[in-house]
């Protein structure tokens, strides 16, 4: 063979290799490509599966979906709070998650956070509402609850002394609380609210010991409750306000106020100094009084007064009273002021003290003024019954009771030994006799001690 033929040779067996290792070359890269063109990515959320999507722009659009559904439903935007996790999958027989499947598997895990607006009170987020718009309508809401609807009063400021703020958040749905709700909470610290109705012989201390109170908190929770007398039915609030917001108020107030009429003393001798009777019946004046009233979440701190009109000046009272002195004609020594025997004497009677001594007697026996003097009283009075008192003078006075009928009246004088009543059993009795007390000063004596030999 040639040289030329053994070369030719050569050349056509290095170009059927050649051409063979492209071929080979080729299909290796094909199959390299589809397979790597068939891969898929395995979506999952909590470590748990959701679905297979060939491209992740796949499950974009599927959050972006979900998301445009709840912004829809709230009107604002929202963040999606999910968890995502991609593992990529290669093979020929993966089987491509649809949107609708996507949709159903990843409902149950589609958190998010809703645009809000947190309120601040001195640095402090306490509640969440929708919006700004909320959020000053809340605050509008607490002053209005301490602005007084009353045709009589101007209202000339509603403050807040806290500092208020109002900032934008994503904030969990429902963590976001309605305008009614957030009100309650800035003025009450809580939005509880528990109501107790009044039964039947419950107080104040009882209703406070039974829900674990104290009345000062039982009161503090109920201010308007101004009596410890409770009606039946009445509700009563248990929880004790303790408010985020304080809300001071400047109030002009006009209201009218009785002006106290004056007592003027007149004297009349022919009168005993006892007695007294009014001559003209005092009448209340009314003034209108305008006042400038400070007032804390609703309760006054301080008044101050800036006029003061007179509509009906007030009516004096006139009273008179007598300085007819009573006659001092007592001898200081008593006679026996009834025929009977003693069926009391004076002393302690069991667990009491008999006051003067009793003198059993028939019915209507007479009873006579041990002493001369001026009655003082003549009438029913307790357990006395039928009971007249006569001053002697001196400060010495003799009581006559359970009389069946008294024979004098009040001013009258006396004198020792005249007929004045008749022995019964009026009052506390348990049958007739005549009680009969001497005092000096208003002291209780022995009358068996005073009585003339």
């Amino acid at each position: 063979m040639s040289p030329e033929e053994y070369s030719s040779k050569n050349k056509k067996k290095t170009s059927i290799w050649i051409i063979g290792f492209v071929i080979i070359l080729i299909t290796a890269v094909s199959v390299t490509f589809f397979y790597n063109s068939t891969a898929a990515y395995a979506i999952k959320v909590e470590n748990k599966l959701v679905g297979i999507v060939k491209q992740k722009q796949d499950i974009e659009n599927v959050i972006n979906k979900l998301t445009a559904e709840a912004e829809n439903k709230y009107g604002r935007e929202v963040k999606p709070q999910l968890n995502l996790t991609y593992e990529k999958m290669k093979g020929f027989d993966v089987e491509i998650s649809t949107e609708q499947q996507l949709v159903e598997k990843l409902k149950p895990y589609f958190n998010y956070k809703v645009e809000a607006v947190n309120i601040i009170v001195d640095g402090k987020s306490i509640v969440t509402v929708k919006d700004k718009a909320s959020a000053q309508k809340v605050i509008e809401e607490v002053k209005e609850t301490f602005s007084e609807k009353n045709e009589n009063v101007k209202t000339e400021s509603v403050e807040i002394q806290e500092d208020i703020e109002f900032e934008p958040v994503f904030a969990d749905p429902e963590d976001i609380v309605q305008e009614e709700k957030a009100v309650n909470i800035l003025l009450r610290g809580t939005d509880e609210i528990k109501v107790h109705e009044v039964k039947k012989g419950e107080s104040l201390w009882l209703i406070a010991h039974n829900n674990r109170m104290t009345v000062k908190d039982l009161k503090k929770a109920n201010p308007q409750v101004q009596s410890e007398i409770l009606q039946i039915g009445q509700k009563l609030n248990l929880v004790v306000p303790k408010p985020y917001l304080n809300v001071l108020t400047v109030e002009e107030k006009t209201y009218n106020r009785a002006i106290p009429y004056t007592t003027k003393i007149e004297y009349d001798r022919n009168m005993w100094t006892w007695e007294q009777k009014v001559k003209q019946r005092g009448v209340y004046g009314t003034k209108e009084v305008t006042a400038k009233i400070y007032k804390e979440n609703g309760k006054e701190i301080k008044r101050e007064i800036i006029e003061e009109k007179v509509l009906k000046e007030p009516v004096e009272r006139i009273l008179i009273r007598g300085t007819k002195a009573a006659p001092s004609r007592g001898t200081g020594r008593f006679i026996w002021p009834a025929t009977g025997r003693i069926s009391s004497p004076f002393g302690p009677r069991g667990r009491e003290f008999h006051t003067g001594v009793d003198i059993a007697a028939p019915y209507n026996t007479p009873i006579k003024a041990a002493d001369s003097g001026t009655v003082t009283f003549a009438g029913w009075q307790g357990g006395y019954g039928r009971l007249v008192i006569v001053s002697h003078g001196n400060g010495f006075e003799t009581y006559y009771a359970h009389a069946n009928k008294i024979l004098v009246k009040v001013g009258e004088a006396v004198e020792k030994g005249e007929q004045i009543a008749l022995v019964g059993s009026s009052g506390r009795s348990t049958g007739p006799h005549l009680h009969f007390e001497i005092r000096k000063n208003g002291k209780p004596l022995n009358p068996l001690n005073y009585f003339e030999k």
